[in-house]
């Protein structure tokens, strides 16, 4: 059995191969809009299905990519037990969307209001888990603090590291030279055939690193 991630555009052309190349009869090809649109159903129609479990569980949450000027507020749900069995980085199957909220405004308020709703239907988590940007530290303190017993938040260990890292060493003369070559490599390698191995973009500043 192969399993793969696939682009929506490329659904089509894929669903033609097997019409052509093996015994599966498809009266016709969908446009991959229409796959964009049935995506979007289901995943709508899981959203609304949420609701509590007696299961302990964690939340993550975070913003997603920018939607024209506003921005998504994602709320995932993980069972504690899901953890313990995968007993490494957990994986999509272990996760449940229970919470997306898209507003034009974003800071403390609007992220300690939008946990209210969600928590309303999904139930309260055992813990927290975010990154470190100022405005979701402060709108989930102020969450926190309307609560019968405080929740504990978790800062994400990966962005913890990055900033004490950046924090150490991004005066000094090797990193500089170490991101303006990664800065020219990315350069060199846009619109040409080895675009693929094109480094990540280097960020100084997360999205809404700006205080709200």
């Amino acid at each position: 059995m192969l399993d793969a991630v696939v682009s929506f555009r490329s659904v089509p052309r894929i669903l033609e191969l097997f019409h052509s190349q093996t015994s599966l009869e498809l009266p016709w090809t969908p446009h991959f809009t229409s796959v964009i649109n049935w995506s979007l159903r289901v995943g709508l129609g899981l959203l609304r299905q949420v609701c509590p479990t007696c299961e302990p569980w964690i939340a993550i949450i975070d913003y997603s990519i920018d939607i024209g000027t506003k921005k998504a507020l994602v709320v995932l749900r993980v069972k504690t037990q899901s953890l313990r069995q995968r007993g490494s980085a957990i994986q999509l199957q272990d996760c449940e969307c229970i919470g997306l909220k898209v507003r034009e405004t974003v800071n403390h308020q609007t992220v300690c209001q939008d946990l209210e709703d969600i928590f309303a239907i999904a139930g309260v988590p055992q813990a927290i888990v975010k990154d470190c940007d100022y405005t979701l530290a402060k709108g989930v303190r102020h969450w926190s603090a309307k609560q019968e017993k405080p929740v504990p938040v978790i800062d994400d260990i990966g962005h913890c590291m990055a900033s004490a890292l950046k924090s150490q060493f991004e005066k000094t003369a090797d990193y500089k030279a170490f991101t303006a070559a990664l800065g020219q490599g990315a350069k060199c390698l846009r619109q040409t055939e080895f675009a693929c191995l094109t480094p990540p973009k280097l960020r100084t500043k997360g999205p809404f690193s700006k205080h709200q």
